[in-house]
């Protein structure tokens, strides 16, 4: 089963689609964590043990496909042979970095959870050392999954994710009686390598052999890019030891409201960038064909994000309430407020991860890597001169992370100013005023809801979301027609011949 080669509109809504699915799989699974450990000392331990295998798998991993798919891309003869040479070089790499961080993880957490001693940080090394083993897997899912996106196979790279989350949710329920929290870390350790079990060996058929020389060009870039996701993992790794020295529960909230407030971005961004990147690549040696490709996905992706974001904005305290039923372990007020807080980081992170691609895109690999370091200054000088106020007032904490995300997104728009630069003409115009009456009838439709629909009750709320769907898709209809129904002709004509 191959999606369509050349649709960006089709591929993109599939995955949408089945990231949907994913995604409901997904609020599930956290509200099991908030079920086990609510916002109690144990949610913090157990988010701050899998932060080291999460971070290897985005500092090597991601680094290695970014670099490994345009390469891929451009390869005519020996793409078998790369994608070989790749896939076991990283498999080496991961097996030598979990031996050292196994010996090492002791050392480590005291770096990770400063204030932690006794049994919390006997927990800590514990679960850190359960999971793991996670490292194999996130370090050679990149390249996997880049390896089939290449080959239009973009739908097992959804229903892998898909997998992942119902495993992870039914192992932690059956462990959960026998071992109490240690289901947590145990569940999300087996769940990792079903995943990897269920997508490896479709890639397969594209490897061949082990040759160290087909990967070396590829290898000999990715110190650049480990530089860029390492700076990204600094931001994330102080952020998180910071958030535990200021209150117990404050981790585990940050990361609830996280996993909430990033959804549109797991959902919208993740499928857009999927289908875009093969096509930015093939795109980059024709600036005009490149930009105009760019200019296109950023209009789609910041819209949907904007509706994403007011929608999450006016429903969290519904959302919420409904998804945490448990409010003896979860402090729902807080987190209600973090993720309100979170709505604009998540546009900002969204577009600039778009961006970013696109410099992938060009072979820039220096560029992300400047202006990452450079917003990481700005982030630390201003939460070091906050640092008293963060400790008694955590939104300072979010504070400090919205101006890392907006300086990062300002370079980033300033660097390709020039899918800014549109002729202001009919179409334009008319883009122009479809964008104001959408945001004018969503914001109007949220308002009335608001004043007279309250969304109390969990049929309310789906109600309000339903109809919220349905206007933005009219909209789109509405938008993009024409082409809907050329493409619907077309395929009229095939089956008629």
């Amino acid at each position: 089963m191959f999606l369509k080669k050349n649709s960006l509109s089709i591929n993109s809504l599939v995955l949408i689609l089945i990231s949907g699915i994913s995604v409901v799989f997904g609020l599930l699974r956290e509200m099991q964590i908030a079920s086990i450990v609510g916002t109690t000392i144990y949610a913090d331990i157990f988010y701050l043990a899998i932060l080291l295998p999460e971070l290897i798998g985005n500092i090597i991993g991601s680094a290695t496909s970014n670099i490994y798919l345009r390469v891929y891309k451009l390869e005519t003869v020996s793409r078998k042979e790369l994608a070989g040479g790749i896939f076991y070089s990283l498999l080496i790499i991961g097996t030598v970095i979990l031996l050292l961080l196994e010996i090492l993880f002791p050392i480590i957490s005291e770096l990770i959870a400063p204030t932690y001693s006794g049994i919390e940080k006997k927990t800590l090394i514990l679960f850190g050392r359960i999971v793991l083993p996670v490292i194999l897997a996130s370090v050679i899912l990149g390249v996997v999954t880049a390896t089939l996106n290449a080959n239009n196979r973009f739908y097992l790279v959804g229903i892998n994710g898909l997998v992942y989350s119902i495993v992870l949710i039914i192992m932690t329920n059956l462990l959960h009686p026998f071992i109490n929290i240690y289901a947590l870390s145990i569940g999300y350790l087996i769940a990792y390598f079903i995943r990897v079990l269920f997508i490896v060996p479709p890639m397969l058929k594209y490897v061949q052999g082990f040759n160290i020389k087909y990967s070396f060009n590829i290898l000999k870039e990715v110190p650049r890019l480990i530089i860029y996701n390492s700076i990204i993992s600094v931001q994330n790794v102080y952020e998180k030891s910071l958030a535990s020295t200021i209150s117990t529960g404050i981790v585990s909230i940050l990361n609830y409201s996280n996993r909430i407030v990033t959804l549109p971005n797991l959902l919208i961004t993740n499928s857009i960038l999927t289908v875009i990147f093969p096509k930015l690549v093939s795109s980059s040696t024709n600036k005009k064909e490149f930009i105009n490709l760019l200019r296109k996905s950023f209009f789609l992706l910041g819209i949907l994000l904007f509706v994403s974001g007011i929608y999450i904005f006016n429903y969290s305290n519904n959302v919420i309430t409904l998804l945490f039923s448990n409010k003896s372990l979860v402090n729902t007020e807080m987190l209600i407020s973090v993720l309100k807080w979170y709505v604009p980081i998540m546009i900002l992170n969204g577009l600039s991860q778009l961006l970013i691609k696109a410099a992938y895109a060009e072979g820039r690999t220096k560029f992300p890597v400047v202006i990452n370091l450079i917003s990481l200054i700005i982030y630390f000088i201003l939460a070091i001169s906050l640092k008293q106020s963060i400790n008694s007032n955590w939104k300072m904490l979010l504070l400090c992370l919205f101006v890392y995300n907006l300086a990062l997104f300002v370079m980033l728009a300033f660097k390709y100013r020039e899918i800014f630069m549109v002729k202001l003409n009919k179409f334009t115009l008319n883009t122009l005023v479809w964008t104001f009456s959408l945001f004018a009838t969503i914001i109007s439709f949220v308002i009335i809801t608001n004043l007279y629909l309250e969304s109390s009750n969990l049929i309310r709320l789906t109600l309000n979301t339903i109809i919220y769907l349905l206007l933005i898709i009219i909209f789109f209809y509405v938008k993009f027609k024409n082409k809907i129904n050329l493409k619907l002709n077309r395929n009229r004509i095939k089956f008629d011949n």
